[in-house]
């Protein structure tokens, strides 16, 4: 488990990281400026409700769990570089796969739920 609380520690430094970024660069006066940053912070709720769902349906933490979880750092790590670079696709695509991965959670959640009951 603890591989999965450090992945939620370095998740939440990672959204202020990029936010603290975004503040001293200015966010734009777009709807797409503004919206941007928040990505982090949503993508980090999604993350941390998985992780909850897991804990609390029993999955393993040492299974695929261990390995989803740092997926998911990285994801978010490429996510704010992708966002520096001004790489829209690329940002887009990080962000995907850090939601897909928190999906990933939410079915060995699922799976680990159906079993029990």
């Amino acid at each position: 488990m603890i591989i999965q609380v450090i992945c939620l520690a370095l998740g939440a430094a990672l959204a202020c990281l990029w936010s603290a970024i975004g503040a001293v660069r200015g966010a734009s006066a777009s709807p797409r400026g503004w919206s941007a940053p928040l990505n982090d912070w949503e993508s980090l709720v999604v993350f941390a409700t998985a992780n909850t769902a897991a804990l609390a349906a029993g999955v393993e933490p040492t299974q695929d769990w261990s390995l989803a979880a740092p997926l998911w750092v990285a994801s978010a790590l490429l996510h704010g570089l992708f966002s520096l670079a001004g790489l829209a696709p690329a940002r887009l695509a990080a962000l995907l796969a850090a939601l897909a991965v928190s999906g990933w959670i939410f079915a060995m959640a699922i799976q680990a739920a159906s079993v029990t009951f």
